[in-house]
């Protein structure tokens, strides 16, 4: 239990934190592209950070290229559905570019999880 509490929680809710905001009736903030793309990454930055801390706690492993691809996998695949399902709201589309945009996030924030581990523990 304490495992999950640790680990797991913290990404299982985020998901759920980007799967409600999903939810939400589109509209009320329209972004300029490049804007729209960039809120993208950085919303998914602190997932790819949470899914690389539990995956590397749940293998007792350090990171690697391994697991960062993993995670980048995982992030991409949840960022897929996540805009299917914002095709079936009101107000909402879906975009194969904000995919991207999340895969970048989810890369970036595994990679900078992975550094901050590195720093804290250089052997």
């Amino acid at each position: 239990m304490r495992f999950f509490v640790r680990y797991t929680a913290p990404w299982v809710a985020y998901f759920g934190l980007i799967s409600w905001l999903s939810h939400r009736h589109g509209g009320a903030v329209p972004l300029v592209a490049p804007l729209d793309k960039a809120a993208h990454g950085l919303e998914y930055l602190p997932l790819g950070a949470l899914l690389l801390r539990w995956r590397c706690a749940r293998t007792r492993t350090a990171p690697s290229l391994r697991r960062v691809a993993e995670v980048v996998l995982a992030g991409l695949v949840f960022a897929a559905a996540d805009e299917l399902h914002q095709a079936l709201v009101p107000g909402r589309r879906a975009d194969g570019l904000d995919v991207l945009a999340d895969a970048v996030g989810v890369l970036a924030g595994s990679l900078v999880y992975a550094a901050m581990r590195r720093r804290a523990d250089p052997n």
